[in-house]
């Protein structure tokens, strides 16, 4: 079982490059946004962003590259078959607004399907987002995900008492005040193929 290397993009490189078998799957965080490789014939190959029109030169829409990001799902939960995540996706996520230090424990107390959940880091929110999508940005295998903005654990290192929040509308980020309210997905470790 594969787990996330929090690693800079060089040394990634070099050890992906030198230690693993092709046709491997890898996530990387690379900038606070999650990316997921896989060698194959000795190159790298990224998860696609489902981004489809190029709005300039060089951009995700030009290329068009990448795994097909893969989702299943089984009663409310959704498991990202490339990172291995599993994600709440009930109908509790529609109406779950509350304030950053409730949302953790909220994740924390969750029993869906046996519990182990927590408030997911920036990059993996980031993760789901499908740039070729809006209004929700997501795969439409998640059914419960709203266009508003979902907490992440990721603390503001700008300002403590603001953290990161991503937006399902055309999937952009902002901070917000930690007392604000938000809405809640949870998310907890699976497996990576």
């Amino acid at each position: 079982m594969l787990r996330y290397l929090f690693i800079t993009p060089l040394f990634a490189y070099m050890l992906l490059s030198q230690f693993i078998m092709a046709t491997t799957y890898v996530p990387i965080p690379i900038d606070d946004m999650m990316i997921v490789i896989k060698l194959e014939d000795n190159k790298i190959v990224l998860k696609k962003t489902g981004q489809t029109i190029s709005y300039y030169a060089g951009d995700d829409g030009s290329y068009k590259k990448g795994l097909v990001p893969s989702y299943s799902r089984a009663n409310e939960v959704v498991t990202d078959n490339v990172t291995g995540l599993q994600w709440q996706d009930n109908v509790e996520i529609q109406d779950t607004y509350m304030n950053w230090y409730d949302a953790k424990k909220y994740c924390t107390d969750l029993l869906l399907d046996g519990g182990e959940w927590r408030l997911p880091i920036r990059r993996e929110l980031v993760g789901l987002i499908n740039y070729g999508r809006m209004f929700p940005s997501v795969n439409p295998i998640f059914v419960n995900i709203t266009s508003n903005g979902f907490w992440s654990i990721t603390s503001n290192v700008s300002y403590a008492k603001t953290a990161w929040s991503v937006f399902f509308d055309i999937g952009n980020q902002s901070f917000d005040g930690k007392l604000s309210d938000n809405r809640v997905i949870c998310v907890r470790e699976g497996f990576v193929k």
